[in-house]
Parts: structure tokens; C-alpha cells; sequence
């Protein structure tokens, strides 16, 4: 085995907790290649990957996947597929330029599960853990669709990623080191973190507090193929490919390299099966410059 089989992260925050580094194990430290297993360490990384909710109409708080934070104000990266189905509800401020801008309403009820501090059992889960998202910005591409046009409708291609911006934070969010200029290649050793049972929550926001679970699960693979341009017409985000298994409440999680660097978000998957480990699809961090602009505009 090796000297050190984990993988090492380091968040901006980590000195402020007198800590070097959080290191992604299970708790029984067995080999972590192709190991699916709970985070050993949720008080530290936990305060940088968030469960995604959203609360309907009827007051029903719905789990919907993952995200990480990437600037301690509020400001998150997930998959553009963990709110998509919800996009007819935001308002569209801009789609011109190579991102759709949306304001997301406060009746929309989509928040982050901030942690860890959250009290269970017979407590309330306080409103600072839960803030709201307020914006949300997704790179797009023409469509290349002339009839959308003649309709009135966005004509645009979303790709599988999205900042999204919290109203102002009472609670801390740590956040992750991205390794733009560190390219995934094949045979890499990666690591996928999230939240598989956050898309089965489904509860009254009453009894949120003693139905809500959300482990943070660890996912080892290695990089098997590359997508720089897309996987194809219908997968056009630049990706790469992992043998590993990512659940679907993963949606949106960081995918970490062996620096403990931020390279890809868990997009899409195909589920492990006897003797089948796995394989997951992560869009590319690096070859998303719009990405880093729809950043950029949330910060200034």
C-alpha cells in the first residue's frame, strides 16, 4: 500500500482552525481506491460542500445535490442539472454575453445547508444554517436553434455547471482550492465528495430537523477518459471521465485531485453494479473560462 493512500485538502479557512490540512478517510482507513464510504472528518470539510434544498409551495423542503464554496461571502459552484428543473420559477435578469442570469426569489426556497452547528433532535435547524440563494449564473452557447428565436424563447445551451450567490452569510462557508492549471489526465487518482441521500429528502419544513440526513460520502477513482470539447451533441461541457460511484445526490460535488486541488463538479453517472465500478462524468473546471467570468462578475 501506499505511504499515504488519501487524499490531503486544504481550504483557505484551515489555518483559522489551527489545522494543516483535512484529510478524506473512511473511518475504518482501509484502501481507499474504489471505495465508497462516509468522510471521517465532517466538522472540517463539511464547511466547505453544502447539500443543495429547495421548499415548495406546500412547504415541502426537497433535497437536490451538492455544491462547495469557492468565496467565503456566499458564493458556491454546483451542477447547472441540480436546479435546472427549477429555472422556470427564477426571473431571467440577462442572457446576454456568455451567461444566463437569473434572480432567484425568496419564495423560491432554494437554500445551502450550511454546517457543521446545526442542532438535532427536539431543536430547530436555525434559519442562519439554511441562507438563501439569491442569484445564479450558468455558461451558455448558442443554441443554434432559428425556431426558438421566431417563439421568443431562450435559445441558449446550458452547460453542466453554475455559480450560485447566497443572500449575506451569519454562518461560516470554507472553500476549496481550484486547480485550473492542473489539467486531469488519464490514470489520475481523483476524489468526489457529496451528498447521495440528500435527493431522497423530501419533509415538512417542521419536521426538517429530525428527517434531515446528510453524511458527506468520499468517492475514489481514476480518470479514464477525456472530454475537452464536450462528450458529445447532447453532453457538450468539457469533461473527463472517472471510474468510480458517484449516487446522484453527488450532483454538483467537487471532484479533488491528489493535491488536494478542485479540477471538475459532478455532472452525470452510471451507477456501480456487480463487478462494474462505476462511471462517473465531471465537467472540467479548467476549459470553463466562462465559468471563472460568471465568478469574476458575482465578486466585483
Amino acid at each position: 500500500m501506499r505511504k499515504n493512500p488519501w487524499i490531503i485538502v486544504r481550504t483557505h479557512q484551515a489555518k483559522s482552525d489551527f489545522r494543516t490540512d483535512w484529510t478524506i478517510r473512511s473511518r475504518d482507513n482501509g484502501d481507499p481506491d474504489r471505495q465508497f464510504f462516509l468522510v471521517d472528518d465532517p466538522f472540517n470539510i463539511r464547511k466547505a460542500v453544502v447539500p443543495l434544498l429547495y421548499t415548495n409551495e406546500r412547504s415541502i423542503v426537497n433535497g437536490l445535490g451538492t455544491a462547495f464554496g469557492v468565496d467565503d461571502r456566499g458564493i458556491l459552484y454546483t451542477a447547472d442539472h441540480v436546479i435546472s428543473h427549477l429555472r422556470d420559477q427564477a426571473v431571467l435578469m440577462s442572457a446576454v454575453g456568455p451567461s444566463a442570469d437569473y434572480e432567484v426569489p425568496a419564495e423560491f426556497g432554494l437554500q445551502a445547508f450550511l454546517g457543521m452547528g446545526a442542532v438535532f433532535g427536539t431543536h430547530n435547524i436555525p434559519d442562519e444554517d439554511l441562507p438563501m440563494i439569491t442569484e445564479s449564473k450558468t455558461p451558455t452557447r448558442d443554441g443554434g436553434d432559428p425556431m426558438k428565436e421566431l417563439r421568443g424563447e431562450l435559445d441558449v445551451d446550458f452547460a453542466d455547471v453554475c455559480v450560485l450567490k447566497t443572500q449575506p452569510l451569519k454562518n461560516e462557508l470554507h472553500t476549496l482550492p481550484a486547480g485550473l492549471d492542473e489539467p486531469p489526465k488519464v490514470g489520475d487518482r481523483v476524489v468526489a465528495l457529496g451528498f447521495p441521500e440528500i435527493s431522497a429528502l423530501s419533509s415538512p419544513r417542521s419536521r426538517l430537523n429530525v428527517t434531515l440526513v446528510e453524511g458527506l460520502y468520499a468517492s475514489y477513482g481514476r480518470i479514464v477518459n477525456l472530454y475537452p470539447d464536450g462528450r458529445d451533441r447532447t453532453n457538450t461541457t468539457p469533461a473527463f471521465e472517472v471510474e468510480a460511484h458517484w449516487p446522484s445526490g453527488m450532483s454538483g460535488g467537487p471532484v479533488i485531485n491528489e493535491n488536494g486541488k478542485v479540477i471538475g463538479i459532478v455532472s452525470r453517472s452510471i451507477e456501480a453494479s456487480s463487478g462494474f465500478a462505476g462511471l462517473g462524468l465531471a465537467s472540467w473546471l479548467g476549459r470553463l473560462p466562462d465559468l471563472q467570468n460568471a465568478l469574476r462578475t458575482f465578486l466585483s
